[in-house]
């Protein structure tokens, strides 16, 4: 497969994103690979001292997170390919995603020293972690990754087979706007969205998706999934849209509950009037029903822990990253679909390739 990507467009978006950077002080040059060594995790990040500074690349789409030594900056990254929730816009063959996981692991990493080379700034692919079914890039400015991610794509499309029987996928994707949403799901989502105001700074909103987010995930394996349990517990904020669309899709209001639970570092410390020091919206003093605890899961560890500060004994892993994160968990929704975790061979280390296959039966 040939692989043909304009370098035009990216040279003009990065220099422009270089040009906003150097503006705040930052020196893009600074940018450096950097391993996470708890979680074995390379990505693009710099650490910088200055909280203004920070601040001002928390708004270019950095993800800023507070240490001991001032703050860690990570580049944008995006998704060019997650076998646990493909969300091609087109019909596509049966094995064509696996094909294409194949493509980007061998020809990926020398293509991105090439684009770097030319484009002046590096951008690269994000190695180790948990992430073991799923493909990630990063770089300074996400308009950038996404061109390199749509041409990627197209040259995998060339070699598309016409004879292949096609595959319409079913991802959990946030396709249901709020402001057409039920009643019940509009009104506990501004309450909820009052409430947390008061732990916030000013003009901060922006960085929590609880805010942010328009959409809600509508989707017939949520019919499911209320039969897994009584009540139902999803972490803010990435679980915002899951918990709403979740709702939205059974009607089920007052057995679902929004927590903020931590397994490291709060991510939005910077962004904090005050810590929110509890549960939030579970009443401690009142015993849960049967709850499932929900969220989306790349090691399992955030999983886990939520599970056993509210005392659950079911978890199910949206869109889980690793076998860690299946291992942690009682079921699984992988690629649209509703899984027992203990029918996964984890012990495969490809093991998401057959889950796939699984996943798109008849």
């Amino acid at each position: 497969m040939k692989v043909d990507i304009s370098l035009r467009d990216l040279q003009r978006s990065l220099l422009s994103v270089r040009r906003q950077l150097e503006a705040t002080g930052l020196d893009w040059l600074r940018l450096t690979i950097r391993r996470n060594v708890s979680r074995g995790r390379a990505s693009l990040c710099a650490v910088i001292r200055d909280q203004s500074k920070a601040s001002s690349l928390a708004g270019q789409g950095f993800k800023v997170t507070v240490r001991g030594d001032g703050f860690l900056c990570r580049a944008p990254e995006i998704t060019l390919l997650d076998l646990s929730n493909l969300d091609f816009a087109f019909p596509y063959p049966r094995l064509f995603p696996l094909r294409y996981w194949d493509f980007l692991k061998e020809n990926l990493p020398h293509l991105l020293r090439d684009i770097s080379a030319v484009v002046g700034t590096p951008v690269v692919m994000i190695t180790g972690g948990a992430r073991e079914c799923q493909i990630r890039i990063s770089g300074i400015d996400r308009h950038a990754l996404k061109l390199i991610r749509g041409q990627l794509l197209e040259t995998a499309k060339r070699g598309l087979s016409t004879k292949e029987p096609l595959v319409r996928g079913r991802p959990l994707i946030e396709n249901q706007p709020i402001t057409l949403c039920r009643k019940i799901v509009r009104v506990r989502l501004r309450h909820l969205r009052d409430e947390y105001s008061r732990f916030i700074r000013t003009n901060s909103r922006k960085y929590f998706k609880l805010y942010t987010c328009k959409s809600v995930v509508h989707h017939p394996v949520w019919q499911e999934v209320r039969a897994l349990g009584h009540e139902f517990i999803f972490n803010l904020h990435d679980g915002t849209p899951y918990g709403f669309g979740f709702m939205q899709s059974t009607g089920i209001s007052s057995r679902t509950h929004f927590v903020e639970i931590h397994h490291g570092p709060d991510p939005y410390e910077l962004f904090r009037r005050r810590a929110v020091g509890r549960p939030f919206t579970l009443n401690p003093a009142r015993s849960l029903i049967r709850p499932v605890v929900i969220d989306r899961s790349v090691s399992g560890r955030a999983l886990a822990h939520t599970a056993r500060v509210v005392n659950s004994s079911l978890s199910l892993a949206l869109l889980p990253k690793s076998r860690a994160a299946i291992r942690a968990a009682s079921y699984i929704v992988f690629n649209g679909k509703l899984f027992r975790a203990c029918v996964v061979p984890t012990a495969d280390p490809e093991w998401f390739k057959g889950l796939y296959l699984r996943s798109v039966e008849t």
